[in-house]
């Protein structure tokens, strides 16, 4: 009969135990960062909505100070605040509050600067991507109706109008224009459409 040996099974233990100890205190310090970002975020939120509140207090205090309203009685809308709930809330974290070795100051600095800026980065992929749906829509309703925008030429009596109506120039535009409302014939050239859509160019 094999015997287990008792060396083997000393060293088996505890290491086992401490990989399981050392992942525990990882997944701790993941959650504990997870909190310092939302808690990062709230921060930048108020200090946004913090901006509006500080410029009402300042032209109560320019009007203070040139006898508008009474100094004696001053005027102020308090400040929203942002309460530093996720300091230490799943494990200890390292610093001062206000040094340069605050931990918790930097991850939450850290943390959601990087949000702000991948927020950023998603909506701008969003508008594009809208952007390129829409033209895709375009397209095929161009292609429906057997209309190739980049093939398209301008008769003479339309290109007698570019200086007033200069926008004819723009493919883009004649494919938001094809993109914006279902065409009707015309009444005056035979066997065209014609589209009317509400808009502007150049503020006009």
């Amino acid at each position: 009969m094999a015997e287990a040996s008792p060396l083997a099974a000393t060293r088996g233990g505890p290491t086992a135990g401490c990989r399981s100890s050392a992942r525990w205190v990882r997944a701790k310090e993941v959650a504990q960062g997870l909190a310092n970002i939302v808690n990062g975020v709230q921060d930048s939120v108020v200090g946004i909505l913090n901006i509006g509140v500080g410029a009402v207090n300042t032209i109560a205090w320019a009007e203070e100070r040139v006898g508008i309203l009474n100094p004696e009685d001053p005027i102020r809308v308090p400040y929203i605040p942002s309460p530093d709930w996720s300091r230490g809330l799943i494990t200890h974290e390292a610093g001062q509050r206000g040094s340069w070795t605050n931990t918790h100051g930097w991850s939450k600095f850290f943390g959601a600067t990087g949000v702000e800026f991948a927020a950023g980065a998603w909506a701008g992929k969003a508008s594009k991507a809208k952007q390129a749906v829409a033209l895709v829509r375009t397209g095929r309703r161009a292609s429906r109706l057997g209309i190739n925008v980049e093939t398209l030429e301008l008769t003479q009596t339309v290109a007698g109008h570019l200086a007033t109506r200069p926008y004819l120039r723009s493919r883009l535009l004649i494919q938001e224009i094809i993109e914006a409302a279902e065409p009707t014939t015309d009444s005056i050239v035979s066997g065209a459409w014609r589209w009317e859509v509400p808009g502007s160019w150049n503020g006009r």
